[in-house]
């Protein structure tokens, strides 16, 4: 499944806020960020929004990223935007800090998303849906017997 509207929004919101907070590894990133956003950009369904995510949390964590670090703050309002706007992360633990001076953009600009319908329910739906207009019309035969 392509990345989608929302989570690329957010990415750009990232970089925005990483471009403009003061880090050690900024040189190193920043370019690296600018290449996966073209991607994006050019290829979506090279990317998932699970895919980018893993991609920036294991950066973080690889590179020992301490958590004051202009990434590390950036990447963390990312998540709780994603997680507050688009899809839980069921995150091992409640976060406690208030979240509401994010440095990015305002939130509300990013619309909620509902994740895809699978064909199973699709099809499970219709059947629903074929099965009480059957039942209405066995109601309205017992009801209204015909003579």
């Amino acid at each position: 499944m392509p990345i989608s509207p929302g989570v690329s929004r957010l990415f750009e919101q990232f970089m925005k806020s990483y471009k403009s907070s003061p880090d050690e590894f900024y040189p190193h990133i920043y370019p690296k960020l600018r290449a996966i956003h073209k991607e994006i950009k050019e290829n979506p369904h090279h990317y998932s929004d699970q895919t980018l995510i893993a991609r920036l949390t294991s950066s973080a964590i690889v590179l020992k990223m301490s958590p004051e670090s202009g990434f590390s703050k950036c990447l963390r309002f990312f998540l709780i935007a994603y997680e507050q706007k688009i899809n839980p992360l069921h995150i091992l633990t409640e976060y406690k800090e208030n979240y509401t001076d994010m440095p990015c953009e305002t939130l509300e600009e990013i619309p909620l998303s509902s994740p895809p319908t699978s064909e199973f329910f699709k099809e499970l739906q219709e059947a629903v849906r074929q099965r009480a207009l059957r039942m209405e019309e066995k109601e309205k035969i017992h009801t209204y017997p015909s003579m």
